[in-house]
């Protein structure tokens, strides 16, 4: 082998050994709204930023990488702005721009390997742009600082050239967002949501779950007034007692008694325990029940007395219980006179039908009566 030869192959080792390869990643820009900005913009790209490459180093397994940053941002971020603005010129100095409504001017663009280490995949996106309007007030002054996440992977795509694509148009998006809120007209305000409002600290109604309940409220040194006792019913009037409205009940003759000499005493002797018995009992009862209201003394006529006494009081007016036993009180001292009489008026001796006498009770709207017929 010739010495040129060899010398040949030997520049030929040196020359692969330090060579970097170049990356160039390629930027989704977003996709353009429908609503541009009505203003003419201007991209002011400096001299060599076109060609700008940024060498990454060397990484473990795959070699050493170099971005050609310029080839692969400044295309995307000139369709990130015709998308967002009317027009788009790029020039290399501001003042070649005079009709342009904003000026934007690119100061910072670079993709750096911040540890420099082989075994370190992690890189970094720095841009940094200012906005100017054409009247010289600059509305936006602003620089993006992204992390790039990049993992150890056989091959570089994986490793290194899709999460710098990734990265770099999550950062152009949030340009586009900043450049629409600051040089387009606001927004309409969404309403909010029912649960927002209610929640919101302006709304009227609140929780107030949270507030210590309050004190109890101090006790009064006035004693409870007792309650009024309630009204007395009045009396119903007469038309409405329940016996008011009764027909007329018809006498029934009673059949002939026929007595003699003891018939005569068993009849008056019946007759007077009768008619003490039914006389005595209701004054009686009365006096020993102790009953408020009403005029007890009224029980003590004869025949009658027990109703109006019963019907005159309040408290024993609507007791049909009550009404019952004066009913028949006065029933039994109308069968008691009854018997006095027949035994008065019933001669010694067998009786006839002719000369028998008929006693009957009588119950009549005016009162109870005796029907004798002789």
């Amino acid at each position: 082998m010739s010495t040129s030869r060899i010398f040949l192959i030997s520049l030929a080792v040196v020359v692969t050994s330090g060579c970097t390869a170049h990356l160039r990643p390629k930027i989704e820009v977003p996709q353009a709204r429908p609503d541009k900005l009505k203003l003419r913009a201007a991209l002011v790209v400096p001299e060599g930023l076109e060609k700008k490459s940024d060498d990454l180093g060397s990484f473990d397994g795959l070699g050493s990488y170099a971005v050609d940053t310029g080839e692969s941002v400044l295309p995307a971020l000139k369709d990130l702005l015709k998308n967002t603005f009317e027009s788009v010129d790029v020039v290399k100095k501001a003042d070649l721009a005079p009709n342009a409504d904003v000026i934007l001017q690119v100061k910072a663009l670079k993709v750096v390997h911040p540890s420099g280490r082989s075994n370190d995949f992690a890189l970094r996106f720095d841009l940094r742009t200012t906005v100017t309007k054409q009247d010289g007030v600059q509305v936006i002054d602003a620089s993006y600082t992204e992390g790039i996440e990049g993992q150890k992977k056989p091959a570089v795509r994986e490793a290194i050239v899709t999460p710098t694509e990734t990265t770099i148009a999550a950062t152009l998006a949030k340009l586009s967002s900043d450049l629409r809120k600051s040089l387009g007209p606001p927004e309409p305000e969404l309403p909010l949501p029912a649960e927002a409002l209610a929640a919101s600290p302006g709304s009227p109604k609140k929780d107030f779950s949270d507030f210590p309940a309050p004190p109890p409220p101090p006790a009064s040194e006035t004693p409870p007034v007792a309650a009024a006792p309630a009204p007395t019913p009045p009396a119903a009037p007469v038309s409405e007692r329940p016996f008011a409205n009764e027909p007329l009940v018809a006498a029934k003759t009673a059949p002939p008694v026929k007595t003699g000499g003891g018939s005569r005493i068993a009849l008056l002797s019946m007759g007077a325990l009768a008619f003490a018995g039914s006389y005595l009992a209701p004054p009686l009862m009365m006096t020993m029940r102790s009953l408020p209201g009403g005029n007890q003394e009224l029980a003590w006529l004869p025949f009658v007395g027990s109703l109006l006494a019963t019907q005159w009081n309040p408290y024993t007016s609507t007791d049909q219980t009550t009404l019952a036993l004066s009913i028949a009180s006065s029933a039994g001292q109308v069968v008691g006179l009854a018997l006095i009489a027949a035994g008065v008026f019933v001669g010694g001796g067998s009786a006839s039908p002719a000369s028998g006498v008929t006693v009957a009770p009588t119950l009549t709207p005016s009162g109870v009566g005796v029907l004798v017929v002789h």
